[in-house]
C-alpha cells in the first residue's frame, strides 16, 4: 500500500490506529500498519471505533473529544469514510472550510494546525 509507505516517510508513525467497524476499513488499517516495522506493528493497536462508522450521529464530535483526552505525544491514524473524516478534520482545525479528503488521502494535523495532506499517488505532500 503506497499510502502506508508515504506515511512512514513523512514523520508519521502511529501510536494507535482507530478504524471504522466496516470490514474494508479494518482491512485498510491492517494494510497501512503492515508497512511499518514488525516491532512497531506488534506494539500499535488497531481499535474499532464505532463512532467512525458511516451514519453515526455526532461521530465527528465523539472522535474529536476522544482525541482530546490522549497524551500530546499520541499519533492516531483514523481510518474511515467521507464525509466523516473531513468533518473531524474541520473540527480539529476549527475550520469549517477544510477541503474534503479524497479516497486514499491522508492529512496530518498537529496542535490544531494542518502540517500536510497528500493522496496515495502524490509525489509530495501539500502544506
Amino acid at each position: 500500500m503506497a499510502l502506508g509507505d508515504r506515511l512512514r516517510w513523512h514523520d508519521c508513525t502511529p501510536t494507535q490506529i482507530w478504524t471504522s467497524p466496516l470490514v474494508r476499513a479494518v482491512q485498510t488499517a491492517e494494510l497501512v500498519l503492515g508497512r511499518y516495522e514488525l516491532e512497531l506493528a506488534a506494539m500499535t493497536p488497531i481499535e474499532v471505533a464505532p463512532a467512525l462508522a458511516p451514519g453515526v450521529a455526532y461521530g465527528e464530535r465523539t472522535i474529536a473529544a476522544a482525541l482530546a483526552t490522549l497524551p500530546h505525544a499520541a499519533v492516531v491514524f483514523l481510518v474511515g469514510h467521507e464525509p466523516l473524516l473531513s468533518a473531524i478534520g474541520a473540527l480539529l482545525l476549527r475550520d469549517p472550510t477544510f477541503a474534503t479528503l479524497v479516497k486514499a488521502q491522508a492529512a496530518r494535523i498537529v496542535d490544531g494546525k494542518l502540517r500536510w495532506r497528500f493522496a496515495w499517488d502524490s509525489e509530495a505532500p501539500e502544506s
